[in-house]
């Protein structure tokens, strides 16, 4: 297996699958992908630098998986998030905007910041795609602008990732997505509501046990450069999923070994209310030391290590975050990709939408709205005009 779940200190009887009633399985999974259209989007654009706007989970999922598959880039990639206008300037002056593609997507009817920061890089000379519902604001504008829109079927940002619209920014990166894709397919099928007893499910139920027992919060201490675009994704679909009407947890993400400092602190000496998720894999970079410089290390000589890798030395630290974790009796659980690849974090994304909708599903709370984002976003467009 190349992904694999554990969930310790949780009993059999806490972590028992939730008896949901029967479910169909959702648009998000279920929709199709044209990959022959998403190529040809991509190979008909000529581009040096690609900047993808929008907020949420149609930009967190882009982040997680180019970050992953960063190697394989062949064009300059920048996220705008923001209407910031020193960070918009800035990219203004870096970037040659007639060798820049925008590709801005949104859910939303009315998204006046992406709007706002499309128009801006558009107003330089940029081309233009977008991806969002037929009659929108941002759908007008592409057609007015003379740029390639896409239909973002009416799937909710945060679980687009892996439909076309959320591909074709991994395609104009230069990232093949084909096997993302195929790998989603495989955990899509395995974590389906056909299959009463799958991981995803399982681990939705483990911490809703936790959450009725006093942990409220979630650490995802990630220990991988490369997953830790996941962090934010995982915050964005567990927030926006399952916290509403005073219901769900809240969910950190740090970075390991980094998080051995303050976060560490908080996990292990603060309030007992933090659960930790790692998420790991086993594949990096073969670098082994070579130290020709002996130097004593509490007691162990620094030459010792040669021949040892800086994978083991980084497992090292994982392995000792855990041990704290268990000598205090916490509950844990765990996501290890055993490879990291195209297919491999295809699957960590399926997986991730399938435990935050099962985990709004266990909640009795709608998966796919979002009434606290809808209300703010008003107020922010009417404070506008």
């Amino acid at each position: 297996m190349s992904f694999s779940v554990e969930i310790d200190h949780v009993s059999s009887h806490e972590r028992s699958v939730q008896r949901l009633p029967r479910q169909n399985e959702p648009e998000f999974s279920k929709r199709g992908v044209d990959l022959d259209k998403v190529r040809e989007i991509s190979e008909d654009k000529s581009h040096s630098h690609l900047i993808v706007i929008g907020r949420g989970g149609a930009v967190t999922v882009f982040r997680a998986l180019y970050y992953s598959l960063i190697e394989e880039a062949d064009v300059g990639v920048r996220l705008v998030t923001t209407i910031d206008p020193d960070y918009l300037q800035r990219l203004g002056r870096e970037l040659e905007m007639e060798e820049t593609l925008i590709y801005a997507v949104s859910s939303s009817e009315s998204p006046i910041g992406v709007l706002e920061a499309t128009d801006f890089f558009m107003s330089k000379g940029a081309d233009l795609v977008t991806a969002s519902s037929d009659g929108s604001a941002l759908s007008d504008y592409c057609s007015e602008a003379g740029g390639e829109s896409l239909d973002t079927q009416d799937i909710p940002g945060r679980f687009s990732g892996l439909t076309g619209s959320g591909l074709v920014p991994l395609a104009l990166a230069g990232i093949d997505p084909l096997e993302v894709r195929h790998g989603a397919e495989q955990m899509y099928t395995q974590v389906s509501p056909e299959n009463q007893y799958n991981p995803a499910l399982n681990l939705a139920s483990a911490l809703h046990s936790l959450d009725d027992q006093g942990y409220a919060e979630v650490m995802a201490c990630i220990y991988s450069t490369r997953l830790y675009g996941f962090g934010p994704f995982i915050k964005q679909l567990m927030h926006e999923t399952v916290c509403k009407h005073q219901k769900g947890q809240t969910f950190h993400a740090e970075h390991g070994p980094e998080l051995h400092r303050h976060a560490a602190q908080r996990l292990l000496g603060g309030h007992p209310d933090v659960a930790p998720l790692f998420i790991s894999t086993d594949t990096h970079e073969r670098v082994e030391h070579s130290f020709d410089t002996d130097v004593d290390v509490g007691g162990n000589s620094v030459m010792s290590l040669n021949k040892q890798t800086l994978g083991d030395s980084l497992n090292a630290e994982l392995e000792a975050m855990k041990s704290e974790v268990e000598n205090l009796n916490r509950p844990s659980a765990q996501i290890e990709l055993k490879t990291l690849s195209h297919r491999s974090v295809g699957k960590l994304t399926a997986f991730l939408q399938y435990l935050a909708y099962y985990s709004a599903l266990i909640r009795d709370v709608s998966p796919f709205t979002q009434p606290d984002i809808e209300s703010l976003q008003r107020r922010s467009l009417d404070n506008r005009f």
